[in-house]
C-alpha cells in the first residue's frame, strides 16, 4: 500500500531544492540574466523619441489601430518592428515606454543567445560573453531604442550559432533556426543582405581551405572577399552566389559517384553542408516564407509589398551614394575605441592568441579530430573574419552611423568571451595566489595611478619660493613611490613567472576596463539619454519637447477635459510631434505654419518658418527652444579636432586634395600635438571618461545648451500663457496691462546706420563673435564686450581699432562670456564677467585693478539675499554719483557698489508685484538719477528713484522668449528717452520718459537698417545710438532717431 502511494506521489511534492542545483556558473549566469533585465527595461520611456523613433512609434501606432495600413518602405526598414511594437501596444497600450518593450526584448534575447554556442566558448566563455554584451555600451543603447538593428543583429546573431550547431550535431532542426535566424534579418532591416554576403563568404573561404588544405589562400580569400565590394559591387554580388555554384558541383558530382569528400583535406563544413537533405531545403523555405510573406504584405492586405521586400537591397545600395551623415572612413576606428573598448583589446589580442596557437600546433604536427578543428581552428578564424568583413564592409558602406557599430561589436564580445575562457582556463589561481598574485594585482592599479600623477606633475627645481619648493618635495615623493613599485612588480612578476605574471595583469585590465565599459554604458543610456554628448546619441530629440507636451497635456485638459484642445504645427517640427499629439483630434497641421493669424491656443513651427509666421502672431507670446541637437563632429577635420582639445589658437590643415598618405600623417601629426600637450592629454581623458567638450572656436567647455541644434517656437494665446508655463488655473493674468499694437506699428520705421565696426566674426583685431554690449567713454571711443572671444576691444570714434585685452579662463584679467560693461569719466572700465560671476575693473589701458564677486551664488531671489555675489550678472551702469548698478539677473535685483566694489544697497525680489523683477537685464539711468529697469520675463521696463523706491512701469510688448540670449539692454538719452533693445524681435524701441511708444526701427536681416540679435546699446550725449547687433558681429551706429 505504501509502494502504491510513493508511486501516486505527484511531481508537485518534490521539494524545490532537491531538483535545483546551483553552482557558481548558474548563479552568475541568473544574475547577469537579471542585470540584462533591469539595464534593458529601467526607465525606458523617460527619454525623448528621435525623429526616426517618432515615425517607427507612429506607424506602429496606425497599425495598431487599423490592423492594416502598414506599407513596407524600405526607407523606414523591414515590418517586423512595426509588429512587435504594435503586440507590445495591445498588452500594455500606447506609451513611450512601450514603443521600446519590443527592442529591449530582442536585446535580451541577443543575451541569452551565446548559450547556444556554450561548446565552442567554453563554460567560462558563455559567461564572459554574456557579460560583454551585457556591457557593451552601445548594444545596451540600442537595445533600449527603437530602431531596426537590434532585431536584425538579434537575427545574425541565430544564423551564426545555428550554424554552428548544425556542424556540431547535423540536427535539421539547426537549420530551421537558421532559416528563423533568417527571417528575422530580413524582416528587419535591408542591411541583413550585407549579413548574407559575410556569411557566405565564411562558407565559401571554408571550402577553398579544404579544397587545397593551404590556409594562407584562405587568407587571402578573406581579405580579397570581404574587400570586394568596396572596389567592385557587381563582382561582389557574382561571389556571394559562389557557395551555391559549389553545392552545385558537389551534388552534381556525388551524382556521378565521386566521392567528394575523400579528395579534400578536411572537408569539415564541405560534408557537413553537402549531407543537408532536399527536403530540408524544403522545409527553410516554407519558414521562410510563412514568415517573411504576411509580414511584408500587411497580412495579404498589401501584396505589393512582397515586390518590394524583392526590390529593398537597391534602395540600401542607393542610400551608399547618398552618404547620409557624411561621416569619414574611419569613423568607426573612432567609434570602438570610444565605446567598446574592453572588447577590442581583448578581441584583438585573443585573435593574436589564436594565431601564435594555430602556428605552434602546425608545427608540432599534433593531429586534432573534427570537433577540435571545429572548435579550436575553424570557430576562431569565423569570428576574425567576421569582425574584420564587418569592419571593412560598415566601413565602405556610404551610411555609417553609430547605431551601426553594433554589427562590428557583437563578433568582438564573441572573440573577448573565447579569449577570456582560455586565459581563465590556463589560470593557476592556487599558484597565482601562493606567490604573492594578488599583491601584483594591487600594486597595478597603483602604479597607473601614480605613473599619471607623476606626468602630470610639474617640478620646480631650484625654485626657492616655499610653495614651489613643497611641490617639487611632493613630486619626487611620489617618482621615489612610483620606482618602489616598479621594482616590486617586477620582483613579483619573476617570482609568478612569465606566463603567470601576464595572466595576473591580463586579469587587472580586464577588470578595469570592465568597469570603465560599465560607466560608458550607463552613461550613455541613463546619465545622458537624450542629451547629445556622446557619438552613440547622435541626433537626438530634446527634452524640451517632452516638457512643451506634458504642458499641452494639461492645459488641454483644463480647456476641454480631455484632448480635444486644437494644437498646430507645421513640417519642421512634425517629428516627433505627429507621434506626441496622436491622441489629439483636433490637431492640424500647416506645413509652413499658420498663413492667417489662427485662434488655436498653441501653435508649434520650425524655426525655418517663424520668420513667416511670426508677423501673424500679435495675440501670441513666442517661446524659442531646441527641437533636436546633435553631437559636434569635430572628428571630421584635424583643425577643428586641434582647436577642441588644445584651444583656438591651435591649427592644423589638411592639404588640398589630399592623398591618403597626407592624410594619414596629417592625422598622426594632430594625434602627436594632443598627446604631447598637457592640456591636450587632459582633455582628451575627459572627454574619454566624462565626455566633456569643448568649443573649438573659443575654447569655453560646450554645456548642453550650446550643442548644435534644429530649433522650434512655441507660440501660446496671450491668455493661456501664464498658465500654460506655469501649470496654473487657465486664466488671464489680471495686473498685466494692454497695448494697443496699433501705436506700435505707426511707431515702424526704417532707419539705416551710418557707422559698423566689425561684420566678420573671427578673433583677429577688430573681428568679433556674438558682441553682447557696448559703451561709451567721454572721448567718444567705442568699448565692445565681444563675448565669445572673452575680451574687451576699443575703437575710436571713427571705429578704427585701438586695442583689446582679456582672454578665455578665470584668472585676473579674464572673462568667460562677458555681457556687460561701463566706462566712468577717469576712463576706468567695468566689465560684467557674467560665468565668471563677477564684476572686474581695469584702467584706462586694459590694466586690472580689482575685481569683485565669489563665484555663482543663488539667492533664489529672496530679498536682501547676500550682498556682493551674483548669478549671472548681465548690465552695468554708472549713476550720477559715480557708483555702480548691476543687474544681478539670476538673483532677481540689483545692487549697488562703490567704484572700487563696496557694497552700498539693493532693491528688487522674484515676482511679477511693484518692484518685484523676473529676469531683469537691462538697466539705464537718466539725467535725474532715475532708474530703469528692463524687467524681462514680466514683459515690462520699471522706474525707480535714486533711493530705489519704485515710481512707475510700462508694458513692452517683445521679449518673448526666455531663451538664454533674448535679454533686452536699456539706454537714456539726454532728453529722458528710454531706448530698449528687442533681441529676437531684431529691432530698437525708443520710449518717451513716461512710456509711449516713439520710435521702433530694425527687422530680421544684414543690411544696415536690419539687426539678427541687438542686445547692448548706449546713446551718447549728442543723441547717436549704438547697438551690439550680436548675430551680425557688429556695432551699428545710427544718427539721433526722431
Amino acid at each position: 500500500m505504501q509502494a502504491t502511494m510513493d508511486r501516486k506521489r505527484s511531481v508537485l511534492d518534490t521539494p524545490i531544492l532537491t531538483s535545483l542545483t546551483l553552482n557558481w556558473w548558474a548563479i552568475l549566469l541568473i544574475g547577469i540574466v537579471l542585470i540584462g533585465g533591469v539595464t534593458r527595461y529601467y526607465d525606458l520611456g523617460t527619454r525623448a523619441l528621435h525623429h526616426d523613433e517618432s515615425i517607427h512609434a507612429r506607424w506602429s501606432f496606425d497599425l495598431y489601430q487599423t490592423g492594416s495600413s502598414f506599407k513596407y518602405d524600405p526607407t523606414y526598414h523591414g515590418p517586423l518592428l512595426y509588429y512587435a511594437v504594435d503586440m507590445a501596444f495591445m498588452l500594455f497600450g500606447p506609451s513611450d515606454y512601450a514603443t521600446r518593450i519590443a527592442p529591449a526584448f530582442f536585446g535580451m534575447i541577443l543575451l541569452l543567445l551565446p548559450l547556444l554556442l556554450r561548446k565552442h566558448l567554453g563554460r567560462a566563455g558563455v559567461l564572459a560573453t554574456m557579460f560583454f554584451i551585457l556591457i557593451s555600451p552601445s548594444i545596451m543603447y540600442y537595445s533600449r531604442a527603437l530602431r531596426h538593428d537590434i532585431f536584425a543583429l538579434t537575427g545574425t546573431m541565430l544564423m551564426v550559432a545555428s550554424v554552428w550547431r548544425y556542424l556540431d550535431s547535423r540536427e535539421a532542426k539547426w537549420l530551421y533556426v537558421f532559416t528563423l535566424g533568417l527571417a528575422i534579418g530580413h524582416t528587419s532591416h535591408e542591411l541583413t543582405f550585407l549579413t548574407d554576403y559575410i556569411l557566405a563568404g565564411a562558407f565559401a573561404i571554408a571550402l577553398v581551405y579544404e579544397f587545397t588544405g593551404f590556409w594562407p589562400l584562405a587568407v587571402l580569400g578573406l581579405v580579397i572577399y570581404a574587400a570586394t565590394p568596396t572596389v567592385n559591387l557587381p563582382i561582389a554580388i557574382l561571389l556571394l552566389g559562389l557557395p551555391l555554384a559549389i553545392f552545385v558541383i558537389l551534388r552534381v558530382a556525388e551524382g556521378l559517384g565521386i566521392n567528394v569528400g575523400d579528395r579534400l583535406h578536411v572537408g569539415i563544413v564541405t560534408k557537413t553542408i553537402a549531407g543537408i537533405q532536399g527536403y530540408h531545403y524544403s522545409v527553410m523555405a516554407l519558414i521562410f516564407i510563412a514568415i517573411i510573406v504576411p509580414l511584408f504584405t500587411t497580412m495579404f492586405n498589401w501584396l505589393p509589398g512582397l515586390g518590394t521586400a524583392l526590390t529593398g537591397i537597391v534602395y540600401w545600395l542607393g542610400q551608399h551614394g547618398v552618404a547620409r551623415g557624411a561621416q569619414p572612413g574611419y569613423y568607426y576606428l573612432i567609434m570602438l575605441p570610444l565605446e567598446e573598448f574592453t572588447v577590442l583589446i581583448f578581441g584583438v589580442v585573443g585573435f593574436i592568441y589564436w594565431a601564435v596557437h594555430q602556428a605552434r600546433t602546425r608545427s608540432a604536427g599534433e593531429r586534432q579530430t573534427e570537433q577540435q578543428i571545429l572548435i579550436g581552428r575553424y570557430f576562431p578564424f569565423f569570428l576574425l573574419y567576421w569582425f574584420l568583413a564587418s569592419l571593412i564592409l560598415y566601413s565602405w558602406a556610404g551610411e555609417k552611423m553609430p547605431w551601426l557599430v553594433i554589427h562590428i561589436t557583437l563578433p568582438l564580445c564573441l572573440a573577448a568571451g573565447w579569449f577570456v575562457d582560455r586565459m581563465l582556463t590556463a589560470f593557476d589561481w592556487q599558484t597565482v595566489q601562493k606567490n604573492g598574485g594578488l599583491i601584483l594585482a594591487a600594486l597595478a592599479p597603483l602604479f597607473i595611478i601614480l605613473f599619471g600623477a607623476v606626468l602630470r606633475g610639474r617640478p620646480a627645481l631650484g625654485a626657492t619660493a616655499i610653495s614651489q619648493q613643497t611641490q617639487t618635495i611632493q613630486w619626487l615623493a611620489m617618482l621615489l613611490l612610483l620606482i618602489v613599485i616598479v621594482v616590486a612588480i617586477g620582483w613579483l612578476w619573476m617570482r609568478l613567472g612569465m606566463q603567470s605574471g601576464a595572466q595576473v595583469l591580463a586579469m587587472v585590465i580586464l577588470a578595469g576596463s570592465s568597469l570603465f565599459s560599465i560607466h560608458t554604458a550607463l552613461m550613455a543610456s541613463f546619465t545622458f539619454g537624450d542629451i547629445a554628448k556622446d557619438m552613440l546619441i547622435y541626433v537626438q530629440t530634446t527634452r524640451d519637447v517632452t516638457n512643451v507636451v506634458q504642458r499641452i497635456d494639461l492645459l488641454s485638459q483644463r480647456l476641454t477635459s480631455g484632448k480635444d484642445m486644437v494644437v498646430v504645427y507645421d513640417d519642421e517640427s512634425s517629428w516627433p510631434l505627429t507621434w506626441y499629439l496622436r491622441d489629439y483630434k483636433n490637431q492640424r497641421y500647416e506645413p509652413k505654419g499658420p498663413t492667417a493669424p489662427p485662434d488655436a491656443p498653441v501653435v508649434m513651427v520650425g524655426l525655418g518658418n517663424d520668420d513667416k509666421v511670426k508677423p501673424l502672431m500679435g495675440n501670441y507670446t513666442r517661446t524659442h527652444l531646441k527641437l533636436r541637437w546633435w553631437f559636434p563632429e569635430f572628428y571630421k577635420s584635424p583643425d577643428e579636432t586641434v582647436r577642441t582639445f588644445l584651444g583656438p589658437q591651435a591649427h592644423e590643415t589638411m592639404p588640398t586634395n589630399p592623398t591618403r598618405m597626407q592624410q594619414f600623417s596629417t592625422w598622426m601629426r594632430t594625434l602627436g600635438d594632443i598627446i604631447s600637450s598637457p592640456v591636450g592629454r587632459s582633455r582628451l581623458w575627459r572627454f574619454w571618461f566624462y565626455r566633456d567638450l569643448w568649443d573649438p572656436n573659443t575654447g569655453k567647455e560646450t554645456t548642453y545648451g550650446q550643442l548644435g541644434s534644429t530649433d522650434f517656437v512655441v507660440y501660446v494665446r496671450k491668455d493661456l500663457t501664464d498658465s500654460f508655463w506655469s501649470g496654473g488655473p487657465a486664466v488671464t493674468k489680471a495686473a498685466a496691462p494692454s497695448i494697443d499694437q496699433s501705436n506700435y506699428e505707426r511707431a515702424t520705421k526704417t532707419i539705416a546706420s551710418i557707422l559698423t565696426i566689425g561684420g566678420q566674426r573671427g578673433a583677429g583685431n577688430g573681428q568679433l563673435a556674438d558682441p553682447k554690449n557696448v559703451a561709451l567713454d567721454s572721448l567718444g571711443n567705442i568699448y565692445v564686450a565681444d563675448t565669445l572671444n572673452h575680451r574687451i576691444q576699443k575703437f575710436d570714434p571713427t571705429g578704427k581699432f585701438l586695442m583689446a585685452f582679456g582672454s578665455f579662463g578665470d584668472g585676473d584679467g579674464q572673462f568667460n562670456e562677458p555681457w556687460g560693461i561701463a566706462v566712468d569719466k577717469d576712463g576706468n572700465i567695468y566689465v560684467a564677467d557674467t560665468w565668471n560671476y563677477r564684476i572686474q575693473k581695469f584702467d584706462a589701458t586694459g590694466k586690472f585693478i580689482t575685481k569683485w564677486g565669489n563665484g555663482l551664488v543663488d539667492t533664489k531671489g529672496a530679498a536682501g539675499g547676500q550682498p556682493g555675489v551674483f548669478y549671472g550678472p548681465r548690465a552695468i551702469v554708472i549713476d550720477k554719483d559715480g557708483n555702480l548698478l548691476v543687474a544681478d539677473t539670476g538673483n532677481k535685483r540689483i545692487q549697488r557698489f562703490d567704484p572700487n566694489g563696496a557694497f552700498l544697497g539693493q532693491f528688487g525680489t522674484v515676482g511679477t508685484l511693484d518692484g518685484q523683477f523676473n529676469e531683469p537685464v537691462g538697466i539705464a539711468v537718466d539725467k535725474d538719477g532715475n532708474i530703469y529697469v528692463a524687467d524681462t520675463w514680466n514683459h515690462r521696463i520699471q522706474k525707480f528713484d535714486s533711493t530705489f523706491k519704485y515710481l512707475a512701469q510700462w508694458p513692452v510688448l517683445g521679449w518673448d522668449s526666455e531663451s538664454i540670449v533674448n535679454k533686452p539692454y536699456l539706454a537714456t538719452d539726454a532728453d529722458g528717452n528710454v531706448y530698449a533693445t528687442d533681441p529676437e524681435g531684431h529691432r530698437v524701441l525708443k520710449f518717451s520718459p513716461n512710456g509711449s511708444i516713439l520710435v521702433i526701427w530694425g527687422k530680421y536681416g544684414n543690411d544696415a537698417t536690419s539687426f539678427n540679435l541687438p542686445v547692448g546699446i548706449v546713446v551718447d550725449s549728442a543723441g547717436n545710438v549704438y547697438v551690439a547687433d550680436a548675430m551680425n558681429q557688429r556695432i551699428q551706429k545710427f544718427a539721433p532717431v526722431k
